[in-house]
């Protein structure tokens, strides 16, 4: 667990929920990064420590945080795109573009 991310969030009174809206990504997969079963992607590291005000060392103790998360690389390029798609997809609905591609092409319109 990342106990200086849950101690930032909490002097805030945000819940795990709030942040994840922030990062794009869905609440389960921000608890699992939070809790250290999931990597954050660097961006987000990046994203947190700047809003929380503070350098990615203080905010991610990397000695343990990296030793925590015992993933190899092709499981960490898979996160990262999973994460990635989350995003997208958490755009595409908020634009309503996932919903109006979807009913269009379930009605059966050709080019």
């Amino acid at each position: 667990m990342n106990a200086q991310l849950y101690v930032q969030r909490k002097e805030r009174n945000l819940k795990q929920s709030d942040i994840a809206k922030i990062l794009s990504i869905r609440t389960e997969t921000y608890c699992k990064k939070e809790t250290g079963d999931r990597d954050f992607t660097e961006t987000e590291m990046r994203w947190l420590a700047k809003y929380y005000g503070c350098t990615l060392d203080e905010l991610f103790d990397n000695k343990n945080y990296n030793n925590n998360t015992q993933i190899n690389d092709e499981e960490k390029i898979l996160n990262d795109i999973t994460d990635h798609l989350e995003q997208i997809v958490i755009l595409l609905r908020s634009r309503r573009w996932f919903y109006i591609f979807f009913n269009w092409s379930s009605v059966g319109h050709q080019s």
